[in-house]
């Protein structure tokens, strides 16, 4: 709850976690990060910006209390879990898209939900689907080795999930989705097949068969982004794949249509950093993505070195007009360029405008890919950003040591930076 001011952009940035944030042993130290998916598509804000998610390096949630006037953060329910300093959720969160005290979990095959509405008692998990729960879901004695969270769409009506039964992350072949009202529906990226409870039935549009690396909806809910871990033929189209849910239409980037980088999707679009050059930002309809527009136009010069980006874009509008949210990472020293480090938004309505909020004050060497990445996610309001950093180093050692080696036991924690 230590707020400092950027020394170059004036915005407040405060902590919200420490080496205090669980004092039970077994946590104590841990680092703390926004996802551990390391994903910038978490959703980890409610609607109102009054509650968040973060998450520890064990993969625990720890839901927060966020006072958006004072900028004040605190850990729910500690009364009732004393040992842990507060509630701690086994499962990664994402919060409603229409309710501010709704957070969906995940857990196994099964989606729970938690209702915050009483801030005084805390929440029991109350079961909302689970994907073999349906004959024509997932196949019978489906056993889960590894799955990815598609996200919730912007009406709370569709839910994705990538999943495996065969071993770790690139070996899934599973993408599904829950329809409320119409139960579930598969796409086997494998065998090219899709079934389920709603929706058509049969082979896919295109010859290609891969292993997923996650799955992503749009906010709409008709479109499942699901990105290529492993080629299964001799060759692939560019990806990723564009599966319309609940139908047998599946698209591809396209050949030299600027598929690279990471992406963020909005409601009926999706955008990419795609690495030409570095800085560069490209939009494209989720219906027809060969057809692609830059978004910035006048690039910074003076980059030297590798230079990435992660994408967030949960304070998106209906017309996927509003900036998205984006944290920059280089292992450049010193910077020879501005956007380095920093949380920048960018317009997608293709002014080309960018603002630029706050540095990270991150190392760009942390051995948790979340803080050295310094991933992130905007507020539902698009008022704040919560991400995640070793502050350089100065944030302590995972060992309880108050000093740290920068690429071998530094602590990361999460901060959020007012966007004004």
């Amino acid at each position: 709850n230590t707020i400092v001011t950027d020394p170059d952009f004036g915005n407040r940035i405060v902590r919200i976690t420490d080496t205090n944030t669980d004092t039970y042993t077994t946590y104590k130290n841990r680092t703390y990060e926004t996802a551990a998916s390391g994903s910038a598509d978490e959703n980890l804000w409610n609607l109102d910006s009054t509650l968040l998610v973060v998450q520890d390096t064990g993969a625990q949630t720890y839901p927060f209390t966020f006072n958006p006037s004072t900028m004040q953060a605190a850990r729910m329910y500690v009364s009732s879990f004393p040992a842990t300093s507060g509630l701690m959720i086994s499962q990664p969160g994402e919060w409603s898209r229409v309710n501010p005290n709704i957070l969906y979990t995940s857990g196994g095959t099964a989606i729970s939900k938690y209702d915050f509405t009483n801030r005084a008692i805390p929440p029991s998990p109350q079961s909302f689907y689970d994907f073999t729960s349906s004959p024509n879901c997932l196949p019978p004695g489906f056993k889960i080795t590894w799955k990815t969270k598609g996200g919730v769409s912007g009406d709370d009506t569709v839910f994705g999930m990538g999943y495996s039964n065969s071993g770790d992350e690139n070996t899934g072949v599973y993408a599904v989705a829950y329809k409320v009202g119409s139960g579930c529906t598969v796409l086997n990226t494998q065998t090219g097949e899709v079934w389920g409870d709603w929706g058509a039935k049969g082979t896919i549009n295109m010859p290609d068969r891969w292993t997923v690396h996650n799955v992503k909806i749009s906010k709409d809910g008709n479109w499942a982004v699901v990105s290529i871990g492993q080629c299964l033929l001799s060759s692939c189209s560019t990806g990723p794949f564009f599966w319309q849910i609940g139908t047998t239409n599946v698209s591809s980037c396209g050949e030299g249509k600027s598929c690279n980088g990471h992406w963020t999707e909005g409601y009926t679009h999706w955008i990419n950093n795609n690495q030409t050059p570095a800085l560069n930002q490209v939009i494209r309809p989720l219906a027809q993505v060969t057809d692609t527009s830059n978004l910035i136009h006048d690039l910074p010069t003076g980059f030297t070195g590798n230079f990435d980006q992660h994408q967030s874009w949960n304070n998106v509008d209906l017309a996927d007009s509003v900036p998205f949210a984006t944290t920059t990472w280089s292992q450049v020293s010193p910077f020879t360029a501005p956007w380095y480090n920093e949380i920048l938004a960018i317009a997608a309505d293709g002014s080309g405008t960018t603002w630029r909020f706050a540095h990270s004050f991150n190392s760009a060497r942390s051995l948790n890919f979340s803080t050295e990445y310094a991933i992130g996610s905007v507020s539902q309001d698009g008022k704040f950003f919560l991400f995640s950093s070793d502050w350089m180093g100065t944030l302590g050692s995972e060992s309880g040591a108050t000093t740290c080696t920068i690429a071998t036991n530094c602590r990361g924690d999460v901060f959020v930076v007012e966007m004004r």
